[in-house]
């Protein structure tokens, strides 16, 4: 179970990385600025949905999985990746009222805190 563990905080890493750098990398290679982010939003989107449901099927294979995290359980880690991915879906498809940039930074950081606690089940020794 501990190898999972490990594989989700690389990989929650990474792709925190990964998203921080996209919008740069668009930006050089001179793509405009509301497709820049529109098209980040909407991979963000899609790297979210691909967690949830792989995090919901790893689950559901092992029950053992139940772990906890403090006070940000499996509910609230679940409940706030869905927000956060329906606003990258929102922001991709230029609806809603708000400026896509900001909403980004958001979904990448929530990337970057999702590491963070996966890092900290690791140290705690909770997900042996």
């Amino acid at each position: 179970m501990s190898r999972l563990w490990v594989a989700w905080l690389i990989e929650r890493g990474l792709a925190a990385l990964f998203f921080a750098l996209l919008p740069p990398l668009l930006s050089f290679l001179e793509v405009p600025a509301d497709l820049c982010w529109r098209a980040s939003s909407g991979l963000l989107f899609a790297y979210l949905v691909s967690v949830l449901t792989r995090s919901v099927l790893a689950r559901l294979r092992n029950p053992d999985m139940r772990v906890h995290v403090g006070a940000v359980d499996y509910y609230s880690r679940f409940a706030l990746s869905v927000l956060v991915a329906v606003v990258q879906l929102l922001a991709a498809t230029g609806l809603g009222p708000f400026a896509p940039l900001g909403w980004y930074l958001v979904g990448v950081t929530w990337l970057l805190a999702l590491s963070a606690l996966v890092f900290t089940t690791i140290l705690r020794g909770r997900a042996a």
